[in-house]
Formats: C-alpha cells, sequence, structure tokens
C-alpha cells in the first residue's frame, strides 16, 4: 500500500468491561486497570491507525520486547499478530507514541482492539484499555487537486463538495505523513504551503474529511508529485549612477551580496528603444558603455540576474545629458 510500508498493518478491536460484587445487598463496579492507558484509534487515508504510548514512568524503551494487538470482531473471533520493537518498518514511533493500522475492516462489522506489552526475555507487562469502532466506509478521492509553485510556496486547489472538509498532506518520497499540514480541517477548497524548508521532490495529497456522528472519517488521497526550486529574492541594484568622460559612459552602483545572484545587466533608453546591453551578466560594479548612440540625452537602469536567468525589478533610472537643448 502506498507510503504506510513503513508503519504496521493489522486488523484489531476489543472490548473490555469487568463487574463484580462485594456480596449483597450493594454491588460494586470494579474499574481495570490497564498497563497502557491510552489505547485509540482514527480513521485516516481510508484505513484505520491506532496508536499508543509506553508508559514512562514504569519502563525504559530499551526494556521493551515487543507487543502484540489483539483484534476481535463481534462474533468473537480473534485475531492476534506479534510485532518485535526491531521490527521498525511494521510500525512508526513519533513523539513516544506507536502508530500502526489496519486495513482489512469490512463494513458495519464492530471490532475492538487492545495491546500487550512483552519485555525483554518474553515477559508481560500487561495489556492496554480496549478500542472499539464501528467500521464505516470513509469519503473517495478528491477531484480535480491542481498544484502550483512559484519557489516561494506551493498552492492546491481541487473541486470541493457540499459534507465535506479536508486535510492537505506533504511528504517526502520513502516516507509518510501521520499529520496535516493545516491545523484545523478545510472547509474551503484551497490550500497554501509557505513552510517548506529545503528544496527538493515533495508528495502532496489531498483527503476527504466526513463526519458521521462522533466519528470523523478521513478517504484516501491521490498522490501528486511537485518538484520545489526555491526561487531567490533578487537584490535591486541601488545608487546607480551615470558619468560621461571623453569616450565612453561609465555607469557605477552598489549592491547586495546574495547567494544565487550571477550578476548585474545593464539597459539603456534611448530613441531606438530599450536595449540590453550585457549579454553575459557583470559582476564587478562597473559598466563602460563604449558605443552609445549620439543623441541629447540616454537613460539607464540595472537589474540583476539569478543563476538561472531570473531578472531582479528595475534599480533607480539614471539620465546622461550628451547635447544641450
Amino acid at each position: 500500500m502506498r507510503g504506510k510500508g513503513c508503519i504496521f498493518a493489522l486488523s484489531l478491536l476489543f472490548l473490555i468491561s469487568s463487574c463484580g460484587k462485594k456480596g449483597p445487598p450493594t454491588p460494586k463496579v470494579l474499574t481495570p486497570s490497564y498497563a497502557i492507558n491510552d489505547l485509540r484509534g482514527e480513521v485516516k487515508d481510508g484505513v484505520l491507525f491506532l496508536s499508543f504510548s509506553i508508559p514512562k514512568g514504569e519502563l525504559k524503551d530499551e526494556e521493551v520486547e515487543g507487543f502484540e494487538v489483539e483484534k476481535k470482531d463481534e462474533k468473537g473471533k480473534v485475531e492476534r499478530k506479534y510485532v518485535s520493537m526491531e521490527k521498525k518498518g511494521l510500525f512508526t514511533l513519533y513523539k513516544d507514541r506507536i502508530y500502526f493500522f489496519d486495513d482489512q475492516l469490512s463494513v458495519g462489522h464492530t471490532y475492538t482492539y487492545r495491546v500487550l506489552l512483552y519485555l525483554k526475555g518474553g515477559k508481560l507487562f500487561g495489556s492496554s484499555n480496549p478500542f472499539s469502532i464501528k467500521w464505516i466506509d470513509p469519503p473517495g478521492l478528491v477531484s480535480e487537486v491542481e498544484t502550483i509553485s512559484d519557489g516561494r510556496t506551493v498552492e492546491l486547489r481541487w473541486l470541493g463538495e457540499k459534507g465535506y472538509l479536508y486535510n492537505v498532506y506533504r511528504y517526502e518520497k520513502g516516507s509518510y505523513a501521520l499529520f496535516p499540514l493545516n491545523e484545523k480541517p478545510l472547509e474551503t477548497p484551497f490550500f497554501r504551503d509557505a513552510y517548506i524548508l529545503k528544496e527538493g521532490t515533495y508528495i502532496y495529497e489531498v483527503r476527504k474529511i466526513r463526519k458521521e456522528g462522533d466519528l470523523i472519517l478521513e478517504g484516501m488521497g491521490k498522490p501528486l508529485e511537485v518538484v520545489f526550486k526555491r526561487k531567490v529574492t533578487l537584490p535591486v541594484p541601488r545608487n546607480v549612477k551615470a558619468e560621461k568622460d571623453e569616450s565612453a559612459i561609465k555607469i557605477r552602483w552598489e549592491i547586495e551580496k546574495k547567494e544565487g545572484v550571477r550578476g548585474v545587466v545593464v539597459y539603456r533608453k534611448s530613441s531606438l528603444g530599450t536595449e540590453r546591453l550585457c549579454e553575459i551578466p557583470v559582476d564587478q560594479k562597473l559598466y563602460v558603455d563604449l558605443s552609445y548612440p549620439k543623441e541629447r540625452h540616454l537613460i539607464y537602469f540595472l537589474r540583476s540576474v539569478s543563476e538561472e536567468g531570473e531578472e531582479s525589478e528595475e534599480s533607480n533610472n539614471v539620465i546622461v545629458h550628451l547635447k544641450e537643448d
């Protein structure tokens, strides 16, 4: 299954209750004590994700040998799967929580899960609280998803549908995103990702969300590949000055030093139009125009150029007077 190969796939669900009587006539409900008390599940990416945390106050990570997942359906059929902590590809550990998923569920059936934790030497530490769910089909794919990158951000647009919210995910090839980029589900069919830290190839997914009572269902997303190459914010040449001597016009300027800038190009305006005077960007702060037209006046301006050939905004314009009016 796409992307989730680094997380364990199972099929599980379990509900435990315990009650007893401490002799008639007054009944007393006994609360079970669990070694793991935060087993929970979420419908994400069209499957059931389950997660729990290792009790930090009682155990160290190196003491844990593995865990067994028990899944029980409403007919009493039980499936068990043992996962060694050495098998890193069968689960994901994130912020002290262990995540795995089950994609073997049938619509309309109820499943109960619990986790049993084992220590080194095969010693049973204890079981988790139960987690139960009645499986409902999650939403289908989002339609007409488009991505646009301007070198600073990546924008995603898609066809919105009534009754649905949306999550957007980004991850690199060979990895998987457990959590969406958006802080809360999106109501509008648009998202701008402005927090891309490095250049590279990324996978984006937009997924539908539907609420069924207290249950939130997130469907699968279609992976879209985006090659992100950061656009350099080019510095604009400043304090441009021009002066004429007997044989040439000399243009000088200042410019901020910045990575990714190849140099500066010089433009001249005359009755002939606007001309770019140098094909190769100048990496000095001086340009000498030896073949200028003999007109009443000329105008010069500059632009910096990136390694990819993109140009900055133009600098201040300077006028050189050649003839008296």
